[in-house]
């Protein structure tokens, strides 16, 4: 996966509702499209990729089909990290978490234990309403298609994925997930931007930086923020950790610090996040 190339300025058409886009792809070779009266209700909805130039002589036409999440009747919106949070990657132990990487796919890696149902749970909501959820990882664009396996093999619920940077060379792979992190937040960020009148949960892990980043999200967005979840995989961040989460509780927004999932299951029936 981390052995391509891409390819700078080629066209792509979004078929989406009966109706044909355009754009280029960047110098990454990534694309994107913004896309205003879509026409489009809500829930899932099936669209068509395909590369609109010839690249080489004699190409076969190349199509994919993807997914496009309208949401706009949910109760709340969660965002999640990936790595520790709710897929074990052992992303505080280098050489582990690359063996993992080589040694397994995307049907032999392990949820971390209770995530599904409690993230299954957070999905219906307090009044059984669906609440989306988004993914956003260090992990880079070249794991997407293992990601999405990862999550539909689990049964977790189906979401947007926003990943870091695509990597093109095998040594990146002895990278993956690593370097700076800012990309979270600036996209945790976008997605508060898309959904301005929206309530978010934001779950994470105390194994990098989550806590430094939803402090801040929190103290950007003090009136959106509903609540902070926290895996305590490192335990010699506990307490630094805790005095993070206690300076958000300050501005009003629930968190919970845990090591278990039921810890957390129970702390988000208390608030009203789960369905007694």
């Amino acid at each position: 996966m981390f052995l391509v190339s891409t390819i700078a300025d080629a066209k792509v058409e979004l078929t989406l509702n009966d109706k044909t886009y355009c754009c280029r792809s960047n110098e990454q070779g990534l694309f994107e499209f913004e896309i205003e009266n879509h026409g489009l209700g809500e829930g899932w909805h099936g669209a068509e990729l395909r590369l609109a130039d010839e690249l080489v002589d004699g190409q076969e036409e190349v199509k994919v089909s993807t997914e496009i999440q309208i949401s706009t009747q949910s109760e709340l919106i969660f965002i999640s990290d990936i790595d520790d949070t709710f897929l074990v990657s052992h992303v505080t132990q280098k050489p582990k978490k690359l063996y993992t990487l080589l040694t397994n796919n995307a049907e032999t890696r392990q949820p971390v234990k209770g995530a599904v149902e409690f993230y299954k749970a957070l999905k219906t909501g307090g009044i059984q309403k669906e609440n989306p959820f988004f993914y956003v990882s260090s992990s880079e664009w070249n794991l997407y298609e293992f990601l999405v396996q990862f999550i539909k093999v689990n049964e977790l619920p189906k979401g947007v994925l926003q990943l870091k940077q695509l990597k093109t060379g095998f040594l990146d792979f002895f990278k993956s997930g690593y370097g700076s992190h800012s990309h979270k937040l600036d996209k945790i960020e976008r997605v508060l931007q898309l959904y301005p009148t929206k309530q978010f949960v934001l779950l994470g892990d105390n194994g990098q930086h989550d806590p430094l980043i939803y402090k801040e999200i929190a103290e950007k967005n003090p009136d959106r923020i509903k609540a902070v979840y926290i895996r305590g995989v490192k335990s010699r961040r506990w307490d630094e950790t805790q005095s993070i989460l206690q300076e958000i509780e300050s501005i009003g927004t629930a968190c919970c610090q845990f090591r278990h999932s039921q810890q957390a299951f129970e702390h988000a029936q208390s608030i009203g996040l789960i369905s007694t």
